[in-house]
């Protein structure tokens, strides 16, 4: 898939899944905003040639789910993509995630859609 000049943020992409989906999406051509909380991401994406921006900001809370958002915009005037990776250190049912982000005002800086990949967020597409 072609991602180029599109700007991506996903949570919990210091490690695992989520280091791989930033990955994926930069050799496709994106821009990254990398997030972490306890694992800082790794500086391949820049060595794709791409542009990325490291923000440490727990998405688990409301405040911090803004900050991520906020920083996107600043670094790079909005987002197109938007994937909810991060996980909340333990396993939830689904119709007990936390739904939060998009009653944000950081919410319309998304130009594009979201993707929910594991835990942490429930979004509406």
């Amino acid at each position: 898939m072609d991602f180029t000049n599109k700007i991506a943020v996903i949570t919990g992409s210091g490690r695992g899944i989520g280091r791989e989906i930033a990955l994926r999406l930069a050799r496709g051509g994106a821009d990254i905003v990398v997030n972490f909380f306890r694992n800082r991401a790794p500086a391949e994406i820049r060595k794709l040639g791409r542009r990325a921006v490291i923000v440490k900001s727990n998405v688990g809370a409301p405040d911090g789910m803004d900050k991520l958002i906020d920083q996107a915009g600043k670094a790079f005037g909005g987002l197109d993509i938007l994937i909810c990776n991060a996980a909340s250190g333990y396993n939830r049912l689904v119709m007990e995630q936390k739904i939060i982000f998009l009653c944000t005002p950081a919410a319309e800086m998304i130009r594009g859609q979201t993707i929910v990949v594991d835990g942490g967020y429930t979004l509406l597409v």
